[in-house]
């Protein structure tokens, strides 16, 4: 991965062409984004996004998370830590119930988008930042969360309803296949009837 600040080295987009090219492999380029920051180290968001009991699309929880000195990205595995997301939020002096509706709302649009081209998902992770202006940038969307962030931070409501939730939406989709079953049943039970040959005694 390769951090070029072009303010201070004033790298031209052809010589960053050619260091990239040097390397012989592909690398996806991408806008540095100002990231709001937590004691001087970057910070983002994990939102758990997953379909309920009634197969609707619901926001979970959403956790902070801070990388580590001197890293660029916020992962647990990279070192990074979790905490609250209001922690976060009062330390920017925001509105934390405004900016956690915020995200929420948005975390729903994303999922209820990817619904559309992939219907089978039901559980997702979505790493969001927020810039300096509020303004929000997804960065990664997980379909395997890692509900310990939630743990970790101290939020052990949202960390035990990340893993209800899955469950209670198994226990939907369940429900809708015996239904259908038994619909399926009585239909065929109707066309049998309606076959059924008249005896002459």
């Amino acid at each position: 991965m390769y951090l070029v600040k072009l303010s201070e080295k004033k790298l031209s987009v052809n010589r960053i062409v050619r260091m990239v090219r040097k390397q012989k492999r592909g690398y996806l380029v991408q806008q540095g984004i100002s990231l709001m920051t937590y004691k001087g180290n970057p910070a983002d968001f994990r939102v758990s996004v997953q379909k309920d009991g009634l197969g609707k699309w619901k926001c979970t929880g959403v956790v902070g998370r801070v990388a580590k000195k001197g890293a660029v990205v916020t992962n647990l595995h990279c070192g990074g830590t979790s905490l609250k997301a209001s922690e976060l939020f009062q330390s920017w002096d925001w509105n934390e119930a405004e900016m956690e509706k915020k995200m929420s709302g948005l975390g729903i649009m994303i999922a209820k988008t990817l619904d559309q081209s992939l219907p089978h998902i039901a559980d997702l992770g979505l790493d969001i930042a927020l810039d300096e202006q509020q303004r929000p940038w997804l960065i990664e969307v997980n379909f395997r969360d890692l509900r310990i962030t939630f743990r970790d931070a101290g939020e052990e409501g949202k960390w035990r309803a990340t893993f209800a939730t899955p469950i209670h939406y198994a226990s939907f989709l369940n429900k809708q296949i015996n239904e259908q079953k038994q619909k399926l049943m009585f239909k065929n039970m109707d066309e049998m009837q309606a076959y059924e040959p008249d005896y002459i005694e």
